[in-house]
């Protein structure tokens, strides 16, 4: 999830990166002093409130693999990261040009992915922090995932094979699932 190199980032940086979003160190400011850890660690808020006033956020160390969690007052200074949702269809279905579709969007308990067109697919979906969460080889026809495992919240879905390569975002709501039943 960071970037390699020393550019940015400590000159001692472990990172590999694997999942492209190539974070950054930006440090923290503490609501009641100035910056600091900047070029050393990376802090990103969570949507999720710990208990008021504190929120849930992920730390990322220059000498450190791992994602730490914890939670810090939300009058703190903290980086953000944005995810790009799809211009055509940002929350319900997916289809691309090449026929393939990804529904529902939110999900409860089981995701469906219909690649009739597609042969060798590979599914991976990662959590908003890059870690990789779910790994399946798909077939041409529809195929059903079982998702119940995941916890609530949002992911991104990447989809590869030989002829396409895209990305989605997806709603694990078990809210949903609460009001129907």
């Amino acid at each position: 999830m960071k970037d390699t190199g020393s550019i940015y980032w400590n000159n001692s940086n472990i990172a590999t990166n694997e999942s492209g979003l190539s974070c950054l160190p930006g440090g923290i400011r503490y609501y009641y002093s100035s910056f600091l850890f900047s070029g050393l660690r990376g802090f990103w808020w969570s949507s999720t409130v710990y208990s008021t006033p504190l929120v849930w956020m992920q730390i990322l160390y220059y000498d450190m693999t791992s994602i730490e969690t914890s939670n810090f007052n939300m009058k703190s200074g903290l980086s953000v990261l944005c995810i790009k949702d799809s211009v055509d269809n940002p929350l319900i279905n997916v289809k691309d040009n090449q026929g393939t579709q990804i529904y529902p969007n939110p999900m409860i308990d089981k995701l469906y992915i219909d690649c009739a067109e597609m042969n060798d697919l590979t599914m991976k979906v990662y959590n908003l922090i890059g870690e990789y969460v779910m790994q399946r080889k798909l077939n041409n026809e529809t195929n059903e995932i079982d998702v119940s495992s995941l916890p609530e919240g949002i992911f991104i879905i990447q989809l590869t094979g030989e002829s396409i390569s895209m990305q989605q975002k997806l709603i694990k709501n078990l809210q949903v699932h609460k009001i129907f039943n």
